[in-house]
């Protein structure tokens, strides 16, 4: 059974999780704060607090999202590193055992 990993494509499918987490993060430190203190401006009273409170909780969990994006494509980038580096550590231990014979199965990438 032949595995097939294409680090390329791991790669860019990283960045994009990475760019995902970036706008998500900017949307919890900058929209939603601004939204949220728009409305304690203009919104006082006991609603608005409890408001607010849900608010600033609902903006910790946005934030948070984003920075497990964050993780995932970081986590990504380095087991696409290890995959990578196994097959060209394969195909140089196999180049050995067959004379040279061998081609690196990530050669493409």
């Amino acid at each position: 059974m032949a595995i097939l990993f294409d680090y390329d494509a791991t790669m860019r499918q990283a960045q994009t999780l990475e760019e995902l987490a970036g706008k998500i993060k900017n949307i919890a430190d900058n929209d939603l704060e601004e939204i949220l203190s728009g409305i304690n401006q203009g919104w006082q009273g006991e609603n608005a607090t409890k408001f607010l409170q849900k608010g600033d909780a609902m903006k910790g969990k946005v934030r948070i999202s984003g920075e497990d994006l964050q993780n995932i494509a970081n986590t990504m980038r380095k087991m696409a590193e290890n995959i990578k580096t196994a097959e060209e550590q394969a195909a140089a231990v196999a180049s050995r055992l067959t004379g040279g014979g061998a081609q690196n199965p990530s050669s493409g990438s």
